[in-house]
């Protein structure tokens, strides 16, 4: 059986849809017939889905009349293509409702319509204009420069304006609204060498039956040994079939044109044909459309009895309207099963392979939905979630199957037809059965043969469901395995420790001295949006095992520190400013009682959100923009002087130049999330997220200065910097806009150590796009990319990554690690750990909806484990001091003699995928023996910033000691 979903997104909302001056490549181009694309089929049924909005072409379900408008909707049906005769090139786009072709005027602002054919100024010749992707077309009118084109705003359903006029406008920019993405849709076309049983959805066990008396098609309790439970089907033109009873050798027939009529059985007519298309969403089942009349089959009253009857309705998303295609073998039920062909035994453990099913050439995935244990099939194979590791199995010739985003093995729970594929933490035998074209069966060991893997119902879409189903030899049922070595993964690749549940949602974090996390949230402990004036907060001690946390502690400090600027004052202090309470900071004092002290500080001058905040060489904090609170404007630098108290407005250091950016929400985004760093030159650097970056001058009035762009790559919102080395910047990951447009996996490395002068270099991609993710530098100087979506939805883990990555500084390449448990996406927080580790958490804080993560997960980077994937020995700081001057060198007594390097990294404070405290510095050691190092800081106060630092020692094979903290002083 072949068959294909159409567009399965349910909405009720749609487009309107207009003919408009074509783009192409940003050019106008003439539909002359040399142009137009001609490889499709004719008499195929194909889908129109507009690029931009994921809805597609279609009429009203009762638009059954000459000069019916076209509309974009999401339960979209299909439009059958045939050759211009007149036109070399061109279409005739005919719907597969009704037959009534798409026509228009040649005359701007027209509706699009349905008629009979080419009449006067109407025309029904349609030349596709391929665009840069395979299958995506412009769609231009014969003899015009107009092509169909969908604009304005989302209408409701019951708008009269919902049309597809012909509309004047350039469309120079080629923003995708002209874009089409043909969709071969099989829903024309099934076997008619098999034999199927029809199975309706709306109650379990029950398949369509034949009543012996008056031969009304009904419903009753499914029975594989009765024949008149059995469907073939006849080929009839369109695509249409007739409907046959095996048993009876009659076909379903309604009799009348009347509406709510019982199906029969009569002998097989043109009169009586139907064609099958699927539902509007991944189920595997399919309506049964009746042609020449806009009806579907129902199962009548969606009535679970035995012995009701099947008639015609009003096409709907009823699951009485839902019918699962379930082939039969035509030898008798009491046939024994084909004997298992010997297993192929020739496959690499060692790298995982992606399956990619013969029907429809998508590859056999999971959910990155850590609740659900779902396999299904999916077009792109560029994730882990497609990738599959085989183990040996525990009988010979068999295999384990192990997916390398989750971990866990493929299985299944029942050995029956339907019988979903899922995920188990414990191995299943596969046997691997080939054939001539070497593709597979995958065929569990205890089914004896008799079962395989199977794409419910042969649909051809996205996330069509993985099944078990008694092999059949269908196409459906043979994978082809591909090697998949970009993704192997090694033993010590580092290891996701087991999920810490707190008592709320972190959404911002900071280090403190002793090596615990102090974690907040907002004024409610699951929903930034309960109210000001309080913050719920909590110390997580990660050093104890297991981790240990003090629940949740509510804060009075007049401030609802949701979505702040964040610092950490020199002598180890976390300073909070603004957000909800938008002018209103607080300071957290980590050495007053077991939990801190929460303290209100000064005011600042301009009330800010989303701003960001940097330390200074001489212990001031610098603070720029946060229109996302406290009003949309201009907001400007102002200074924070620790030891007095005070807020310095810099009237010279204005947004503007900062927020060169296409953010469609203008102000209240572009000035969110920037990345400021103080540089070795004593200028704060400014990173981003814009491509345009600036230098920044504190002293006086302040100024801005433009330094250079980060050529090739976009403005990258919710997008990370990390400073990994003296000078040196890593970016990553980010979008076009904060809740829209292009998600981005390029890096770059940018050294700002040459005076004002800054080398911009693009280096190799990470293997996922990624915004709202979290950096965080090592002590080595390799960089761990964790969390975000592929996407720039906010509350959401649709697209969610789950798998970190680490950047290597001396290869300048990204490696995958494996996948986290929780999906950590906007709202999360990724910080260093004083052991080396790495603390991961959050995401959501969005009330009631289903995205919060009140949890945390900690990742044991590769460096702590040996090539067995076991813990690696690590050094032993025995003395180092507690305090340390600027310039000067210091002694480190190790436990071992061997040589060692050490680092030093400042306590970070990180929110909304920022921190701009944290950098590493390495520093220069002399081994003068017997375990003892003289270590030197640098000189350079704009290097070495005042404040509070993790020491670590490395020994010869990389791994880190747990830190000491040191202070780092001015002379």
């Amino acid at each position: 059986m072949m068959l294909a979903p159409l567009l399965s997104r349910s909405n009720d909302s749609r487009y309107t849809v207009y003919l408009r001056w074509a783009a192409f490549f940003g050019c106008i181009v003439l539909s002359k017939s040399q142009n137009c694309y001609d490889g499709f089929e004719d008499g195929m049924v194909y889908q129109l889905a507009a690029r931009h909005t994921a809805f597609a072409m279609r009429l009203e379900p009762s638009s059954v009349e000459i000069d019916s408008a076209v509309v974009l909707k999401a339960d979209s049906a299909g439009w059958r293509f045939e050759t211009d005769p007149d036109y070399p090139g061109h279409y005739n786009i005919i719907s597969a409702w009704n037959d009534l072709r798409l026509v228009a005027s040649s005359d701007e602002n027209q509706p699009i319509t349905v008629g009979a054919g080419s009449s006067g100024a109407t025309r029904d010749a349609w030349c596709f204009l391929r665009k840069k992707s395979k299958d995506v077309f412009s769609i231009a009118l014969q003899g015009t420069n107009l092509a169909i084109d969908v604009s304005g705003e989302l209408v409701e359903e019951d708008t009269p304006t919902d049309t597809w006029p012909l509309k004047d406008a350039n469309d120079e920019d080629d923003k995708g609204n002209q874009d089409f993405k043909v969709i071969q849709t099989s829903c024309s076309i099934i076997d008619t060498n098999e034999v199927f049983r029809l199975v309706p959805r709306h109650a379990a066990g029950k398949a369509l039956d034949v009543d012996p008396v008056d031969l009304l098609v009904i419903q009753n309790e499914n029975d594989d040994s009765l024949d008149s439970q059995k469907w073939v089907f006849q080929a009839s033109t369109d695509g249409y079939y007739n409907i046959v009873n095996e048993k009876h050798k009659l076909a379903m027939s309604l009799a009348s044109s009347s509406q709510f009529e019982a199906v029969t059985l009569s002998q097989i007519q043109d009169d009586d044909l139907y064609k099958f298309c699927p539902r509007n969403n991944y189920d595997g089942s399919f309506q049964i459309l009746v042609k020449g009349r806009d009806w579907a089959l129902d199962v009548s009253g969606s009535s679970p009895v035995d012995g009701t009857v099947l008639w015609s309705d009003t096409p709907s998303n009823d699951l009485s309207q839902a019918f699962e295609f379930r082939p039969e073998s035509l030898s008798s039920p009491t046939a024994s099963p084909t004997a298992p062909s010997p297993c192929d035994t020739s496959f690499d453990t060692s790298v995982p392979y992606s399956f990619s099913a013969m029907h429809s050439g998508k590859v056999l995935a999971v959910s990155v939905n850590p609740y659900s244990a779902m396999v299904f099939q999916t077009t792109s194979d560029d994730d882990l979630a497609t990738q599959w590791q085989l183990e040996r199995g525990s009988t010979f010739g068999h295999y384990a199957i192990k997916n390398a985003l989750t971990d866990l093995y493929l299985t299944y729970d029942q050995m029956q037809n339907g019988g979903d594929i899922t995920q188990d933490t414990n191995p299943t035998n596969w046997c691997f059965l080939p054939d001539e074209s070497g593709y597979h069966n995958i065929v569990p060991e205890a089914g004896n043969g008799e079962y395989a893997i199977d794409i419910s119902a042969f649909n051809q879409d996205d996330g069509a469901k993985a099944v078990l189903y008694k092999r059949s030899g269908a196409t459906n049922q043979n994978f082809l395995l591909a090697k998949s070595v970009q993704y192997s993964i090694v033993n010590a690749a580092g290891v996701w420790e087991p999920v810490i549940d707190l008592d709320l949602v972190p959404a911002a974090a900071a280090n403190l001295p002793d090596g615990r996390i102090v974690m907040w949230s907002a004024a409610a402990r699951y929903d930034f949006a309960d109210g000001g004036g309080k913050t719920f907060s909590t110390i997580l001690d990660p050093m104890q095992s297991p981790p240990q946390h003090s629940g949740a502690n509510l804060e009075n400090t007049h401030h609802d520190m949701f979505c702040p600027g964040t610092a950490v004052f020199e002598d180890g202090r976390v300073f909070i400013t603004g957000g909800t309470d938008s002018k209103v900071t607080t300071i957290y004092n980590p050495f007053q009682g077991q939990l801190g002290e929460w303290i209100e500080g000064p005011q600042m001058n301009v009330g800010r959100g989303y701003h960001s905040m940097a330390p200074l060489e001489d212990g001031t904090i610098l603070t720029v923009g946060g229109s996302w609170s406290g009003g949309c404007m201009e907001k400007g630098a102002e200074v924070f002087d620790v030891a007095t108290g005070e807020w310095t407005l810099k009237t010279g250091i204005l947004t503007e130049p900062m927020m060169n950016t296409n953010d469609v929400e203008g102000i209240y985004r572009a000035d969110n999330h920037m990345w400021l760093w103080t540089a070795p030159n004593g200028l704060v650097f400014h990173a981003g997220p814009s491509i345009t970056m600036n230098w920044l001058d504190v002293s006086g009035d302040g100024s801005v200065t433009f330094a250079a762009s980060r050529t090739g790559d976009i403005d990258s919102m919710m997008g990370c910097t990390v400073m990994f080395d003296i000078g040196k910047l890593l970016k990553v990951g980010g979008a076009e806009s904060y809740e829209s447009g292009a998600t981005t996996n390029s890096a770059y490395v940018i050294d700002i150590n040459n005076g004002m002068d800054v080398d911009v270099q693009r280096i190799g991609d990470m293997a996922f796009p990624r915004s709202k993710a979290n950096a965080v530098v090592l002590p080595n100087g390799h960089v761990v990319v964790v969390g975000g979506t592929k996407t720039t939805q906010l509350f959401s883990d649709e697209t969610a990554v789950l798998n970190a990555e680490i950047w290597d500084p001396n290869t300048n390449e990204f490696s995958v690690l494996p996948a986290m448990k929780i999906p950590r996406n906007y709202h999360s927080i990724a910080i260093l750990l004083k052991d080396g580790r790495v603390l991961s958490g959050g995401g959501g804080l969005c009330g009631a909806c289903d995205v919060n993560h009140a949890n945390v997960e900690i990742l044991v980077p590769p460096y702590l484990l040996d090539s067995n994937g076991n813990p690696a020995t690590r050094p032993v700081i025995m003395s180092a001091p507690s305090s340390v001057t600027i310039g000067k060198t210091f002694n480190v007594q190790m436990d071992t003699s061997g040589d060692h390097t050490f680092a030093i990294m400042r306590l970070g404070a990180v929110t909304h995928s920022t921190n701009n405290d944290a950098r590493r510095i390495p520093l220069e050691s002399k081994n003068n023996g017997g375990g003892t190092f003289e270590v030197a800081v640098p000189t350079n106060p704009s290097v070495a910033l005042r404040g509070l630092y993790f020491l670590f020692a490395m020994n010869e094979d990389g791994v880190p000691s747990v830190a000491e903290t040191v202070s780092l002083t001015s002379n």
